[in-house]
């Protein structure tokens, strides 16, 4: 079924929030993506001397104390997320006294996030009926940042786990409509865009605030990647120069990142009668799932699938595939595996088309982010769109011959007038999901 054509509406992103080690709000990030300024370094929040992997793209978090009512504030110069400047006092007790000791921060990530988001958007939800107003925001888990000593404990809360930071961010801003848990795992925040979507495109909502946020560098999760035995995914060159080479001969697995990224969709006749920016309309998504060999593996089929179905959904025939000018937002982990795998895909489902096609991966810039990664990536995708620029793959120097024969965008940014943007997504459990977002056109 075309999903398309359930009831006469388009769904438009208006508002972008991201949270990253490479920046905080859309102005840095984008800066940093663009120019591939990345920030990774040896992780500082437990010691990492057991572990082959050393590395990562860690953000600077300030937690503030509640003292009479009120939050410190981090101190003069600070530039990490001041989470201060973000959570009220109220939601700041609550989540505090659920037990969760200086921690919880991916609850923080996903609060900071959905406010830029809309203050982005111009979102003004006191002229909106909040019961047609959504949430669905995904993470996988809340584990707390906390150190005893030399020794790492990590606590899970009901704000952060699972589907709680949908509840978490309608507490937060009064949100009565739809709130839909969803956890997909590196390909979280895209499953959780289609699921606004569809909200909106049914007609239930009229605006969803959507997105993901990940912990990452909680120590489970460090620990967990460090140790999975099925690709050994994690690089272990320890290159800050160049930790992630996405598509590169030399590539050697990805890197830890961190962070948050929520969205706005909104139906299209409501932005245009706030007068909202629009960075891009949704046309289409393609949702696979493949775990034929292990649940931590990838699979060629997986992608093939979500990229035809995406195909078809958004109406990219070859004639219009033939005139237009594509940049494919890939998936792009660095392993050895999932870049060929992947390239592949693009090649076989688009053919003679996905020559053209302008392909990059921005996770040598970001780290990989997990379930925060497709989020960073939507967002930086609206902004592509937007202002006609596809930023480099830091870290691909030499292509791997392995690899499909496209055009791989390395070096620097380049100019391109996009008329749209296929983003692809896959995650550990076997989900593969491909979203394509157009240039608006009223």
């Amino acid at each position: 079924m075309d999903i398309r054509n359930t009831v006469n509406r388009r769904v438009v992103i208006t508002g972008i929030g991201p949270i990253s080690p490479v920046g905080i709000g859309k102005h840095d990030f984008w800066e940093s993506i663009k120019h591939g300024v990345t920030n990774f370094r040896e992780v500082t929040r437990y010691p990492v001397d057991k572990f082959k992997t050393k590395i990562a793209a860690e953000m600077d978090v300030f937690v503030p104390e509640l003292v009479d009512g009120k939050l410190t504030k981090a101190p003069e110069g600070f530039k990490g997320l001041d989470v201060s400047k973000f959570v009220n006092p109220k939601t700041f007790r609550k989540i505090e006294n659920f037990g969760v000791e200086r921690g919880g921060w991916s609850i923080y990530y996903a609060i900071a996030s959905a406010k830029l988001a809309m203050e982005d958007s111009g979102l003004d939800l006191s002229k909106e009926n909040m019961e047609r107003v959504g949430v669905t925001y995904a993470a996988a888990s809340g584990d707390a940042q906390l150190i005893r000593g030399s020794k790492p404990v990590f606590e899970l809360t009901q704000y952060g786990a699972l589907g709680g930071l949908s509840g978490t961010i309608a507490y937060e801003y009064g949100i009565e409509g739809t709130g839909i848990p969803s956890a997909g795992a590196c390909a979280s925040a895209s499953i959780s865009m289609r699921s606004a979507y569809l909200e909106i495109m049914s007609g239930a909502q009229d605006v969803v605030i959507t997105g993901a946020c990940s912990a990452g560098l909680a120590w489970s999760g460090f620990f967990e990647c460090c140790d999975e035995p099925a690709q050994g995914p994690m690089s272990q060159q320890n290159d800050l120069e160049r930790p992630m080479k996405p598509f590169d001969k030399d590539r050697g697995g990805f890197i830890l990142g961190e962070g948050a990224g929520a969205l706005i969709l909104e139906d299209l006749e409501h932005a245009k009668a706030r007068g909202a920016n629009i960075y891009a309309e949704v046309v289409g998504f393609g949702h696979s799932t493949d775990t034929a060999t292990h649940l931590a593996d990838v699979s060629k089929p997986g992608y093939i699938r979500a990229m035809r179905l995406a195909k078809e959904n958004a109406g990219l025939t070859d004639e219009v595939l033939a005139s237009s000018t594509v940049y494919m937002n890939t998936h792009g982990t660095s392993t050895r595996k999932n870049d060929v795998l992947e390239s592949h895909a693009i090649a076989e489902v688009f053919g003679d088309s996905s020559k053209k096609f302008l392909v990059n991966s921005i996770k040598g810039t970001t780290g990989h982010a997990q379930e925060a990664a497709s989020a960073h990536e939507l967002i930086s995708a609206c902004i592509s769109l937007q202002e006609g620029v596809v930023p480099p793959t830091v870290g691909l120097k030499e292509v791997d011959p392995e690899c499909a024969d496209l055009d791989y965008v390395r070096d620097e940014y380049r100019n391109a007038d996009i008329d749209y943007v296929i983003k692809n997504a896959s995650g550990f459990c076997g989900p593969y999901i491909t979203t394509v977002l157009k240039r608006y056109t009223a």
